[in-house]
């Protein structure tokens, strides 16, 4: 057996932040600035996404209510990815970067409290993706030591390798799913003849 860890935005729900700054004000560049005036904060919990909220409203002379509304409008939940998820009996953690009553809100709004056995999110680590000390937390929650990480984002992957994890890169939900289903196809076998 494995145990599968999810990224949760750009894979299990759709990115928020870098659409709506992409959307409403800036360039990949200044998103960047943006990202690291305002996200990383609250994705190692030195603010609350209630705080996080009220700086960008402020800053960017914005309603909070509507910023928010516009925010959740943006996040959609991958129903596909979120079946396939659901269908398996792998122990599946949730490895995500977000600031504090985030992620808690969109598991919420959209019935996801069942998809994961644990989470781990940066904002009660106080440390993000791509740092280390992170996976090595995900690593002391595993009740495999196989584990098949899948995130988004390349430079998320990169320290999960190093620590021996398999990797998958989501490109879209098709690709994810067959080499999720390739891998734990070939650990099953692997483990039958092995029997």
């Amino acid at each position: 057996m494995k145990t599968l860890v999810f990224d949760f935005f750009g894979v299990v729900v759709s990115e928020i932040l870098p659409v709506w700054f992409e959307k409403k004000c800036c360039s990949d560049e200044d998103f960047l600035q943006v990202k690291h005036k305002y996200a990383s904060k609250g994705d190692v919990g030195e603010i609350t996404f209630d705080e996080l909220v009220d700086l960008i409203a402020r800053d960017y002379n914005r309603n909070k209510d509507e910023l928010i509304k516009e925010w959740f409008d943006l996040c959609k939940p991958n129903n596909e990815m979120i079946n396939f998820i659901r269908s398996r009996k792998e122990q599946k953690i949730l490895l995500s970067n977000a600031p504090s009553g985030l992620v808690e809100s969109i598991i919420e709004k959209y019935s996801l409290s069942d998809l994961f056995d644990e989470k781990v999110i940066s904002y009660r680590e106080h440390i993000t993706k791509p740092n280390t000390k992170i996976y090595q937390i995900v690593e002391n929650k595993c009740k495999e030591s196989s584990i098949i990480f899948v995130d988004d984002n390349e430079k998320n992957l990169v320290p999960a390798r190093k620590l021996g994890w398999e990797t998958i890169r989501f490109i879209d939900t098709s690709q994810t799913i067959k080499e999720l289903e390739e891998r734990l196809w070939k650990a099953l076998t692997r483990e039958a003849t092995q029997s």
